[in-house]
Parts: structure tokens; sequence; C-alpha cells
């Protein structure tokens, strides 16, 4: 199911909430803006609310969305993997690079 697959990008706090959300969001009449805290917790407010001044990333205004919606929105603000410390190498910087290792003889 792709609702599920999408489910497996998030985080689990995320993942439990998706379903809640879809279902208070279908007690309103109007369209609702879904946003995302820094604590990764999702809140939703009226449209002309701005929580990014509050320090919270928009996720898109729906109105009574599916859960794959909801889902899709979130996966694009997750990363695809965590994020990696680079670290000095140990190894000897090249003398030389070549570049066009492979163009036409």
């Amino acid at each position: 199911m792709v609702v599920e697959s999408l489910k497996s990008w998030l985080p689990e706090t995320l993942e439990n909430e998706v379903g809640d959300l879809c279902v208070q969001l279908r007690s309103f009449n109007g369209h609702r803006t879904v946003w995302l805290d820094r604590e990764n917790r999702m809140w939703h407010a009226e449209p002309d609310e701005m929580l990014e001044e509050m320090g919270h990333r928009y996720v898109g205004t729906f109105f009574r969305p599916a859960q794959e919606d909801v889902c899709e929105a979130l996966a694009k603000l997750m990363p695809v993997r965590p994020a990696m410390r680079m670290r000095p190498s140990s190894l000897p910087a090249p003398a030389f690079a070549r570049v066009g290792a492979l163009a036409p003889a």
C-alpha cells in the first residue's frame, strides 16, 4: 500500500500522528495549514496564520486530506539519510588529477 511505504520515511512519532491529523482535519469546513515544529510535531492552523515565525516548517495546506496526501508532503521534508560528518582523510593528497580520462583518441 502506498500510504504504508510513505510512512516508512517518517519518524515513528509522525507515523502515528498522520491518521489522527486527518481525522481532526475532517471536522473543519475550510482549508487548514499543517506545520512541523522543531521537535517534528505536527500542528494545524488557519491558512493565514504564519507559524514559520515560531520556527515551524510548512508542510502544506489541505482540505480534508487523505493520509497519503499528508504522508507525501511530510516525506518531502524528511532527510533521505542522516547527515554524515566528513572526517579528514589520512590518505595523502594526489599529486595530480586527471580530467577527461575517457576522451576519444
